[in-house]
């Protein structure tokens, strides 16, 4: 599953590390977080897409699959323009672009 960011570095921890005494031995447990590099985040984990889906900024700031026809930020300053038709996983670096897709690709599509 794809996860998509307009921050294009976003961290978000899933559960804090912890420290633990165990018959005497300190045990460090590491901290489960979600990295998104360049606005992108792949995981087949059944609990971290629940945790993704159940964040207040989903459909806000994270999106699933593809972001909305809104500027997308990756690496650097670039821009990434994203289709919001289902199975098109088709980006442009401008607006006009995307725009001419979708006149070419999806003339009398309408979205869903």
């Amino acid at each position: 599953m794809l996860f998509v960011s307009i921050d294009t570095r976003m961290n978000i921890t899933m559960k804090h590390g912890q420290t633990r005494i165990i018959d005497g031995q300190v045990i460090k447990i590491p901290s489960k977080t979600v990295q998104f590099e360049a606005g992108r985040f792949k995981t087949e984990d059944p609990k971290t897409i629940a945790f993704l889906r159940n964040r207040p900024t989903f459909g806000s700031r994270i999106f699933e699959g593809v972001a909305p026809d809104d500027l997308v930020a990756t690496e650097g300053h670039s821009k990434v323009y994203a289709s919001t038709y289902k199975k098109c996983d088709f980006e442009a670096g401008t607006k006009d672009l995307l725009l001419e897709h979708r006149a070419d690709v999806h003339p009398k599509k309408t979205k869903k």
